[in-house]
């Protein structure tokens, strides 16, 4: 993604004790949180593919597909959960997939495929001016492409930075974090923007604040809210957590939990579609995973001190990933009543297709739910005076043991 520093001349009033904050809106409480007759919940952003682990990914399920890519690849694949058939996502036949003309071209450098309401959208240039990106939509076989809308450069890219783009709702939102400078202190400016995806109206601020450099920031879509989450540091040996929950319709905006002052970073919140907002984090003595009701912290579940790492929350499940003394991983997997849903190797057996031990390879954490999880794969194969890098994207099924499916690699 891009990171590019740009100067900026934004007073950075509490950018030593907290964010800046620029939120449009007030604090008037949201409406009440059950919206399920107004949103469709099959219209949300697919959260658990969304910025789990630091938001550079693309990948999408729809009922009959996975599509994405493998990092640094410019082409979306795909793989057909009946049949088992993986491949470039591209159905003209005469097509070599070989230029920015083949329906499954997308830049490497994008973070941004959406599946919403039965098309793909991507944020992609035309390959007339770099300078120049636009919102394409196209079916499910990457045929019928079409341009959305223009992402204006001097005024969303250059300022905001984007570092992700998703479908939610009817709108396209941009998810943008820029390095700022004032004087000798350097902070981050985390935003969120939103569009109509018929271009209606112009592009509607629903974040902006100055944060301290470090900061984290987690955005989940739920029905007719986001939740937004910040952690914040002074010297990284105490954070501040506060989350916020924004009307998308009215941009009305309430703090649904604060806490200061904590040993350590929690990890990412997750929100399910009835609006349950669960945690994870941990001490020097054990791992957590907690529900936030009523502006508290209830525990749910906990892990021994000699297994502490942050815990990751996605959809009904936390996982816990560790190694033991011989380098094989090891997973814990839990439900949000606390039941253990399966632990023990990572990798069960070895996996067809992978030219080695899958534990040898560095692994990215994608996504996954109750019943599968997504990881890719990146490793070097082959002898040392022939060696090349090699990324795969699997499919651990939870319901059958982890049995691995390779679904697509960057040799396809």
């Amino acid at each position: 993604m891009r990171k590019n520093i740009i100067s900026c001349i934004i007073v950075l009033l509490l950018l030593l004790s907290g964010c800046q904050n620029n939120t449009p809106g007030t604090t008037t409480d949201p409406a009440n949180t059950d919206d399920t007759l107004q949103f469709d919940a099959e219209k949300n952003a697919q959260n658990k593919y969304v910025m789990l682990q630091g938001g550079g990914f693309d990948f999408q399920e729809t009922d009959g597909f996975f599509i994405g890519k493998t990092t640094f690849s410019d082409y979306l694949q795909y793989y057909d959960k009946a049949s088992g058939i993986s491949g470039v996502l591209c159905a003209d036949p005469s097509c070599a997939h070989d230029s920015e003309s083949c329906g499954a071209y997308t830049d490497e450098n994008r973070s941004s495929l959406s599946y919403y309401d039965g098309k793909l959208y991507r944020v992609d240039g035309d390959g007339s001016d770099f300078r120049k990106e636009y919102l394409w939509q196209s079916d499910l076989s990457g045929m019928n492409r079409k341009k959305i809308m223009e992402i204006p450069r001097d005024e969303i890219t250059m300022p905001y930075q984007p570092q992700q783009f998703m479908i939610h709702q009817g709108k396209l939102y941009i998810v943008g974090s820029a390095s700022v400078v004032d004087g000798t202190q350097i902070g981050t400016r985390q935003s969120l923007l939103s569009r109509s995806l018929s271009g209606d109206e112009g592009f509607t601020t629903v974040y902006d604040e100055v944060c301290p450099e470090g900061s984290w920031v987690t955005y989940r879509f739920v029905g007719g809210y986001i939740y937004i989450s910040v952690i914040t540091s002074k010297d990284l040996t105490s954070f501040d957590l506060i989350v916020t929950k924004v009307d998308i319709q009215t941009n009305a905006s309430k703090v649904v939990y604060q806490e200061t002052g904590m040993p350590k970073a929690p990890g990412k919140l997750w929100v399910t579609e009835d609006h349950g907002l669960y945690l994870s984090g941990s001490t020097d003595e054990k791992a957590y995973l907690w529900k936030i009701e009523n502006g508290s912290k209830r525990e749910i579940t906990s892990w021994p001190a000699d297994e502490v790492k942050d815990p990751v929350v996605m959809d009904g499940i936390a996982i816990l990933m560790t190694r033991d003394e011989n380098k094989i991983r090891h997973i814990d997997i839990r439900d949000f009543e606390g039941k253990t849903i399966y632990s023990g190797k990572l990798f069960t057996e070895e996996i067809a297709g992978l030219g080695k031990d899958p534990n040898t390879y560095s692994i990215g954490l994608v996504g996954g739910d109750a019943e599968k999880l997504i990881f890719e794969l990146n490793g070097e194969e082959g002898t040392k005076l022939d060696s090349k890098s090699v990324r795969y994207f699997v499919m651990l099924d939870i319901k059958d043991n982890l049995k691995a499916t390779i679904l697509w690699s960057s040799e396809e």
